[in-house]
């Protein structure tokens, strides 16, 4: 039997769940719709009331969006679900249908799509429900009995809220539907609507692309009420959004920039109540370049390498007409590139390029003066972008100097003999290289003769280091030799040292004596400075001692203790100031000495010598007594002082007088070799003048002749220097007569627009023959003076005892004063001025003799004329004298015999005491070696 439900059952359960699902969705529909259309407008008024945050207004939607989804929920969807399965929807079928009532339930319950095999009650019966059921549901109309009028309640809410809404967008002012769209879509990028509308004019696309770190620029229009200003809002990603205002241009346009640093960027526009929609600049690089690849190459004559340089900048330096191979690498693929030279002036010139495969740029670059830059304009392939923010790069030309040549040695006029030779010295220099260095000479300025000199091919410095000989030259006296360096470079520039004129005479100055005399100069002006400073040390001695009286006398202690500190202290500074000058005199005289041209020099070195080693080992060391905290007495430091000012002014008029007697011999012998020169060139005037080739010679020989006499001019200046003025008015006069005829001769001779007759020349050359004649006379007779005086100081100075001699004879007698206290002890007690007994005072003595006796050693040893054995045999002397005055020491230690042992060996005439031999035996020591000493 079929107890299944019948097909008709089956259907009017479907058609009834799926009306009733439908009107159920449909309210759920009207429900969401009515709420929501009700706050978005409410939303919409208040963000036209209210200028609601973007940051506030999405969520704001969103919680609408949930609201009315909860109650379209709440209203309909939650009662889908109790039609589910098929004795949920006979419930509710049962509940709309009173006809069915406990009918359909059944019905459904008792199906058994089996046939009844299981079953136990009636089948008939089951059978019989399901053929009712069925029949019951066949005539039922289920859009009648859910009829869609349920839902007017709903239809008349959405309609009441659309109508408030559309009553709403019809107010001019409200723009209620712009604003609803944006409560309706929470993340929208919408504009906000505004009786001001904003036209953005540039950028024109709302996402653009934009350089990085640049200024983008920005320009509006505004349409309506005109606002007062309008306010530019950016933001970059991780930042909060700023506020800048636009610049007014007339009334209804606006302009500003929009900066783009490193990231993208967003921006706006607020004008009145107006607000754009977000717009966005992506931040993109500019092409660059990010390598510099420089291989340069030096003109082919510079022998130089090919240098290759990679730099991250493109500043070029290379020398004079090198070539630049340049090879570029930018950051990103280029559409195009052009280098420029010279990109800041008007002659600004594009030099050709190509691009390799890998995307490298390359040109070369000429270097030279008149190329001072270079830039190169780049466009990007992806973006467009060039890089016109770019500076030009500076190009440094290394100009090639022409070389240099000097001589250094000689390094001014020099005077020699025929058959002499010059002894050249000089250096050539380059700063690519050099090429050829000759020597030129020539004789009385005729034709120039070069030889070329070894030089190291392409070196940029070669010291140059010959001999000339005169006599192959043929040169007499009288001639004038020009010399000259000539170097010519690698490039082929070249470059002259400026001419060395040597002068033939028949006799020239010694060169080493006018180095004598130039060094004794200077001995002069050190000595006359420790004179002086000697005498400022004896007259603060003199306050000092003027001090100690004042203090006695003064009523306030105080006073006359600062009083006393003060003259104190000024005497120790003075002291210490001699001592530096004396030991800077006696380093200078060590100096001369070495360099003394002859035997007579070098023995005035030898006495001045003596002197300044007494004062430094004799009154000096007295003077240190001014350091001592307690001064008892300053007889001897006075008494000191005075020796010390009087050596140091014996050694300064005895070196005045030396440096006098040089420079008057030099002045004198070149004064009479110039006379005799110019003499000679007067009688062969009127006659070489009058012949074309000699005439350039004779006056060649002429300006050797006048700068001669400047030489001459130098050395009466030096002379009256030296003697303080003392010849001042025959020198000054003679300076004056030389310097006016040397002036009217110079005008006379030949110039490119001027020839004087011979007769002419003739009378300017006998002037200057007549004062040469005068400063001969003058000078011979100054020099015979100052001979005079030299020699006076040099036979005082010989006259006196060698002071360290002295010495050791003053120590042999206080020996023998020792040697007597030994044989009377009543006497050995006995103490000079200075607290000493005789055998102390003999061992000082002995000290300050074997300290003079080294330095005259010393002094001997520097030149070596004087080393010989007696500067040997002077300063063994002088360590013999210091082992006098260490056993003199040692013999101060034995012990004297007592008045009644000394009374009794005088009686008994017994032999001497211990103390007796030893003091004896140093006396006849100490005069050994003064016998000793005078002999050397």
């Amino acid at each position: 039997m079929n107890l299944a439900l019948r097909p008709a059952t089956h259907e009017a359960l479907e058609r009834f769940r799926l009306r009733r699902q439908k009107l159920l969705q449909l309210r759920a529909l009207l429900c969401a719709a009515a709420i929501a259309l009700a706050a978005f407008a409410l939303i919409a008024l208040l963000d036209r009331a209210w200028f609601m945050p973007d940051a506030l207004r999405p969520w704001v939607t969103l919680v609408a969006y949930a609201g009315a989804a909860y109650a379209a929920w709440r209203v309909a969807w939650r009662f889908i679900a109790q039609a589910r399965g098929k004795e949920g929807t006979a419930r509710l079928i049962e509940a709309a249908e009173p006809a069915l009532h406990e009918r359909l339930l059944a019905a459904v319950e008792l199906a058994d799509p089996k046939g009844g095999v299981n079953v136990k009650d009636s089948v008939e019966f089951r059978e019989k429900l399901q053929e009712d059921v069925a029949s019951a549901l066949e005539g039922i109309d289920w859009n009648t009995k859910l009829p869609t009028r349920t839902l007017r309640p709903w239809f008349f809410a959405v309609g009441g809220v659309l109508a408030v809404v559309l009553l709403l967008c019809v107010i001019p002012g409200l723009h209620l539907g712009g604003f609803m769209a944006r409560a309706a879509l929470p993340f929208a990028n919408l504009e906000r609507p505004a009786s001001v509308k904003i036209r953005i004019l540039e950028p024109l696309q709302a996402s653009a692309l934009a350089p990085i770190g640049s200024e983008a620029p920005l320009i509006i229009e505004t349409e309506g009420p005109q606002p007062a200003q309008a306010t530019l809002e950016f933001a970059v990603e991780g930042s909060k959004p700023r506020r800048t205002e636009l610049s007014a241009v007339g009334t209804a346009r606006f302009e500003g920039v929009v900066p783009v640093g490193q990231t993208d960027v967003r921006y706006r526009i607020h004008a009145a109540d107006a607000i754009t929609p977000w717009r966005s600049l992506s931040a993109r690089a500019r092409p660059r370049v990010t390598e510099f690849t420089k291989t340069i190459i030096p003109p082919a004559y510079s022998g130089w390498p090919e240098t290759k340089i990679t730099a991250d900048q493109g500043d070029l330096e290379a020398l004079d007409g090198s070539t630049v191979k340049l090879t570029l690498k930018t950051n990103q693929p280029v559409a195009k590139s052009d280098f420029v030279l010279n990109p800041e002036l008007p002659e600004k010139k594009t030099l050709a390029s190509t691009a390799t495969p890998e995307g490298l740029l390359t040109t070369d670059i000429t270097v030279q003066p008149a190329h001072s830059s270079w830039q190169v304009t780049l466009k990007s392939q992806e973006t467009g972008f060039t890089n016109e923010e770019s500076t030009p790069w500076r190009i440094t030309t290394i100009p090639d100097l022409p070389p240099t040549a000097l001589i250094t040695e000689p390094a001014e006029q020099i005077e020699l003999l025929p058959d002499e030779a010059v002894r050249l010295a000089g250096l050539a220099t380059d700063d690519v290289g050099l090429g050829s260095v000759k020597l030129a000479h020539a004789i009385n300025g005729a034709n120039w003769t070069e030889r070329d000199l070894p030089l190291v091919k392409a070196a940029k410095e070669s010291p140059v280091q010959t001999l000339l000989p005169l006599a192959p030259l043929g040169v007499k006296t009288g001639d004038a030799l020009l010399i000259k360096l000539i170097a010519t470079d690698l490039k082929g520039q070249k470059a002259e040292s400026p001419p060395v004129r040597v002068i033939i005479l028949e006799q020239t100055v010694d060169p080493r004596q006018r180095d004598w005399a130039e060094s004794q100069r200077r001995l002069a002006l050190k000595a006359d400075r420790l004179d002086e400073q000697t005498r400022e040390l004896r007259k603060e001695l003199d306050k000092v001692r003027k001090t100690e009286r004042n203090a006695r006398k003064e009523r306030d202690p105080d006073k006359a203790k600062d009083e006393a500190a003060s003259a104190l202290a000024s005497a120790q500074e003075k002291l210490e100031q001699v001592k530096a000058q004396s030991e800077e005199l006696w380093n200078a005289l060590k100096d001369a000495a070495r360099d003394a041209p002859n035997q007579l020099d070098a023995a005035e070195a030898q006495l001045l010598g003596k002197k300044l080693a007494q004062l430094r080992r004799e009154q000096l060391p007295e003077l240190e007594k001014l350091n001592a905290d307690e001064i008892e007495n300053t007889e001897p430091l006075k008494r000191a002082a005075n020796e010390a000012a009087g050596h140091a002014s014996v050694i300064a008029d005895a070196l005045r007088a030396f440096a006098a007697e040089d420079t008057a011999k030099i002045a004198a012998q070149e004064s009479q070799q110039l006379q005799r020169q110019s003499r000679m060139l007067t009688e062969t005037s009127l006659q070489a003048n009058r012949d074309a080739e000699q005439r350039p010679k004779w006056q060649e020989q002429q300006r050797a002749l006048m700068a001669q006499a400047k030489t001459l001019q130098k050395d009466l200046a030096k002379l009256d220097e030296s003697q303080k003025g003392r010849f001042h008015g025959p020198v000054q006069e003679m300076d004056k007569r030389i310097s006016e005829t040397s002036a009217d001769l110079a005008s006379s001779l030949d110039k490119p627009d001027q020839t004087k007759s011979p007769e002419h020349l003739y009378g300017a050359s006998d002037n200057l023959r007549s004062r040469l004649q005068q400063a001969a006379d003058i000078t011979r007779g100054i020099a015979e003076q100052t001979a005079n005086e030299a020699q006076q100081r040099r036979e005082n100075l010989n006259r006196q005892d060698n002071p360290a001699l002295a010495k050791l004879e003053e120590a042999r007698n206080h020996l023998a004063t020792a040697e007597n206290a030994t044989r009377d002890p009543r006497q050995s007690k006995r103490q000079d001025h200075d607290g000493l007994t005789p055998a102390e005072r003999a061992q000082k003595q002995l000290t300050e003799a074997a300290k003079q006796l080294q330095e005259q050693a010393e002094l001997r040893e520097q030149n070596q004329a004087t080393n010989t054995h007696a500067a040997l045999d002077m300063n063994r002397a002088s360590r013999a004298v210091a082992e006098l005055a260490r056993q003199t020491a040692e013999a101060q230690k034995i012990p004297l015999p007592t008045q009644e042992q000394a009374e009794k060996a005088r009686r008994s005439n017994a032999p001497p005491s211990e103390a007796t031999k030893a003091l004896a035996s140093l006396k006849d020591q100490a005069a050994q070696l003064a016998q000793a000493g005078r002999a050397l």
